[in-house]
């Protein structure tokens, strides 16, 4: 059998294959028009310079995020919640005392666990805490008001976190807007 007619199937279907393709090019419809008053690729109105511009603005943070968590133990599920509970609401007590309003305060991540003895087999007691997200917004107190929180909550407190930010950026991200568009601006026009 001649190698020709062993593969003449094979090269029938790529012919057919290859006529289709050459077919479906030949057919195609012209360049995608993005809207419909877009004008022919190739005429005058494509010519043109894309350019981009950065800018960038900074600012003093006004705010601080903090996370105090309280984590208190005991035998049962009950005791260690109340006790929790306990060193939470001192350390509300403090925060509140130190002017910080309501609003600035947010009770996160309520959790209790199970103590386990050293061989991981049988429950010894349980672990309870909570979390309360702060804001404050006077910045030459925040450390002393802090320090009043976690003091307040004993040996239970737990710092867990210190993020500064700006409450309000709008002015800053127009500034930013403004300088990248005139840096974009003075590219293009170079």
């Amino acid at each position: 059998m001649s190698v020709v007619r062993r593969f003449a199937p094979l090269l029938a279907v790529l012919a057919v294959g290859s006529a289709v393709v050459a077919a479906v090019i030949a057919h195609a419809p012209g360049a995608a028009q993005a809207a419909p008053g877009d004008p022919p690729a190739g005429s005058a109105a494509d010519a043109g310079v894309e350019v981009q511009g950065v800018g960038t603005a900074t600012g003093t943070p006004d705010v601080l995020h903090v996370t105090v968590g309280v984590e208190a133990g005991a035998a049962s599920v009950g005791d260690a919640l109340a006790a929790a509970n306990g060193a939470a609401t001192k350390v509300l007590d403090a925060l509140r005392a130190a002017g910080v309003a309501d609003a600035d305060l947010q009770t996160r991540n309520v959790h209790v666990y199970p103590r386990y003895d050293g061989n991981g087999q049988d429950i010894t007691g349980y672990t309870a805490g909570q979390d309360v997200a702060v804001t404050l917004r006077d910045l030459g107190s925040a450390g002393a008001t802090i320090s009043s929180a976690v003091a307040a909550g004993g040996d239970a407190a737990r710092l867990q976190g210190v993020t500064y930010e700006l409450d309000d950026d709008a002015a800053l991200r127009s500034k930013a807007r403004e300088l990248a568009f005139a840096d974009a601006r003075a590219t293009a026009e170079q």
